[in-house]
């Protein structure tokens, strides 16, 4: 794709609806009370194994991982300054498992996300949520109700790495989006 990185991205409303929504189903299924204490259970919610070896996601981790998109910001100025972007990191750990996960089932995630279609999303944010929260219900062995906050998280992180043109790249495009993204960033 042309000029694919001097291209700006913004993640659609309503896929940040749905990160809100992972949010609070993962903190519910994590974050629990024991006497005065906010204790986080570990939960193993997603495993990759491939070449470069074994890799687990928690659920913890990948509340982390929404969570630039969920926090509440405060800005506190007399001067009227836009609100930063959010953004995720896909070069961090979870980051980096996520898309090692994508790049492991790309075929399948790309026919799930695009609908058979190269140039659009299938229909809307929500439906390929629910899609592919089906597919990892029943290839992954994710619960039903972490399985909705998963497919998020990679949605997310698919549509960053490709800057929201994951349907319209051809596939070793999006293949090199996806490596790209996760490589560190130079400063």
């Amino acid at each position: 794709m042309d000029n694919f990185d001097t291209l700006q991205y913004k993640l659609p409303p309503e896929l940040l609806r749905a990160a809100r929504e992972a949010d609070d189903v993962i903190r519910k299924a994590v974050e629990h009370v024991e006497g005065q204490y906010l204790v986080h259970r570990q939960i193993e919610i997603l495993r990759i194994e491939d070449a470069q070896g074994t890799a687990k996601v928690s659920a913890s981790e990948l509340l982390r991982f929404i969570s630039p998109l969920t926090r509440s910001i405060a800005l506190d100025s007399a001067d009227k300054r836009p609100t930063p972007q959010r953004e995720i990191s896909l070069s961090g750990a979870v980051g980096i498992n996520i898309l090692r996960f994508v790049e492991q089932f790309f075929d399948q995630l790309r026919d799930i996300i695009c609908k058979g279609r190269k140039d659009t999303l299938s229909t809307t944010s929500h439906s390929a949520i629910a899609a592919l929260a089906v597919w990892l219900s029943s290839h992954a062995g994710i619960e039903a109700h972490l399985a909705t906050a998963v497919a998020t998280a990679i949605l997310i992180a698919i549509l960053t790495a490709t800057k929201g043109a994951f349907c319209k790249m051809t596939a070793p495009e999006a293949k090199k989006a996806l490596a790209k993204a996760s490589s560190p960033k130079d400063n």
